[in-house]
């Protein structure tokens, strides 16, 4: 299905019946990424699967967009679709989203994070590159084929390099923190992780439990970042559970 939502077309399914349940992907995802689990939770809940803007089949972003702007999409996405408060399950970008759309909005009953990244550089000692390397992105930004070449040749994983249309999007969204909004979130909140994640480490899930006062954190052995996409079977019932709990 296709809408127009906040002046961009939208590409999105419905599967099952019952309470709304909006599953949003993570940055270089599309809805497909979450379809496995939509499929185990669709006999309980309403699940919407969005493609968000520059991915599958929805239309770019303008190229200033940043959190602020995903954020106000799904708000546009969420009262001409759905039309009510809903679940929401996001992953990494996705799972960041949530977090921002749980801290500023109403519309956001329970909240499921999978490994969101929220946490952003200038935030932890940890999350922090040495003065040298900073200096000489804030230098690349202003020359985009030797900004290109810097990620293939030191960073060549970075989500940076898999959706170049996106690449102004991406540099503005990862220079944005969510951390403050954590306490100001009164949802209950599911966190799921997965101990061998790189993309982000297990402390950032344990600042998130602690920052999010109605929080449970569940932590998943063997599986990294892409527990939520790949390996839906482990975790769904504990989803589900969590939902369905009054």
């Amino acid at each position: 299905m296709v809408v127009e939502v906040n002046g961009k077309k939208v590409s999105y399914e419905v599967i099952g019946n019952g309470e709304p349940l909006l599953l949003v992907h993570g940055w270089s995802g599309t809805r497909n990424s979450l379809r496995k689990l939509a499929a185990h939770l669709a006999g309980d809940f309403k699940c919407y699967l969005i493609d968000m803007p520059g991915r599958g089949d929805s239309e770019n972003p303008d190229p200033d967009w940043g959190t602020d702007e995903y954020a106000s999409h799904l708000v546009c996405f969420i009262k001409a679709v759905i039309k009510q408060p809903t679940n929401y399950i996001g992953h990494s970008f996705g799972g960041t989203l949530g977090v921002y759309l749980a801290s500023t909005t109403k519309l956001i009953k329970k909240l499921v994070l999978s490994a969101p990244s929220y946490r952003r550089e200038g935030k932890s000692y940890q999350d922090v590159p040495p003065v040298s390397e900073r200096s000489l992105k804030k230098f690349l930004k202003r020359f985009k084929s030797l900004r290109r070449l810097y990620y293939r040749v030191f960073h060549p994983a970075s989500e940076y390099l898999k959706l170049e249309h996106l690449q102004s999007n991406f540099v503005k969204v990862t220079s944005s923190d969510q951390s403050d909004k954590l306490k100001n979130i009164t949802a209950d909140t599911l966190i799921i992780w997965g101990v061998d994640d790189i993309d982000t480490p297990l402390y950032q899930a344990y600042i998130l439990n602690r920052g999010i006062s109605r929080s449970i954190l569940k932590v998943y052995s063997g599986y990294g970042h892409e527990l939520a996409a790949y390996y839906p079977d482990v975790f769904a019932e504990d989803v589900k559970l969590f939902l369905k709990r009054k």
